[in-house]
């Protein structure tokens, strides 16, 4: 079935402006991120006071736009004419376009108001924790927006597959590795290492180039089950 580009520039149209929920669930929670913010500030005599940067609330944009818009939008699209390997390209540079965004955002919060009042209280800051930073804002926004949009594309896909039984496979094969992994010391470390790859690597380039292929793999996996979904 080959691919019409007019048809993925318009579902991919359709899926930013109907992701209304998405920007909702957003906004309540850098509204409530400010409010922290205030708080903190406001107690700052207050030892051991610490809270999350207000940068780090936009990270759920991605993630709800990447289990929304499979959940509501694809049988919309579909009865509406829509094909399925069209939906599937489509998806795809709408998660890329909320997550960079919001890697952006973060950016800008983490370097202008984040400085300001670091110091005064504890702020956890993901781009900070995740060793970003210290590659510099401009590898920063490559990072965290490669890793946000590995988390988007694993969001979409398991999504897709939770009305069939392999979706319930996959789902305890993930509370499988969780549970299993972190107890022996072996299966622990390569856990560590996967998370070394896609987070902590020492080199942006590397922890950029390793969220993409896996992020790749992981949305590439979608297409089987877009073509198996029920409308």
């Amino acid at each position: 079935m080959k691919t019409n580009l007019k048809n993925i520039w318009g579902m991919a149209k359709v899926s930013l402006k109907q992701s209304k929920t998405a920007y909702w669930i957003a906004g309540i929670a850098l509204a409530l991120g400010v409010a922290q913010l205030l708080v903190l500030i406001a107690v700052v005599s207050e030892p051991g006071n610490v809270g999350f940067s207000v940068a780090n609330y936009l990270i759920v944009l991605p993630f709800f736009m990447a289990i929304l818009i499979p959940a509501r939008q694809f049988s919309r699209m579909m009865n509406l004419g829509g094909k399925r390997r069209d939906f599937f390209w489509a998806c795809l540079p709408v998660y890329a376009a909320a997550a960079f965004a919001v890697s952006l955002a973060g950016v800008l919060l983490t370097v202008t108001l984040d400085t300001r009042v670091f110091g005064q209280a504890g702020f956890l800051n993901l781009w900070r924790v995740f060793g970003f930073m210290k590659h510099g804002p401009v590898a920063a926004f490559f990072q965290m927006g490669a890793f946000l949009l590995f988390l988007a594309c694993a969001a979409h896909t398991l999504t897709l597959i939770q009305d069939r039984w392999y979706g319930l496979a996959a789902d305890a094969l993930i509370i499988a590795v969780v549970s299993v992994f972190t107890p022996i010391a072996p299966l622990r470390s390569a856990l560590a290492w996967f998370f070394k790859m896609i987070i902590f690597h020492d080199s942006a380039i590397a922890q950029i180039v390793s969220c993409l292929f896996v992020a790749a793999l992981v949305y590439g996996a979608s297409l089987f089950a877009v073509r198996r979904k029920a409308i």
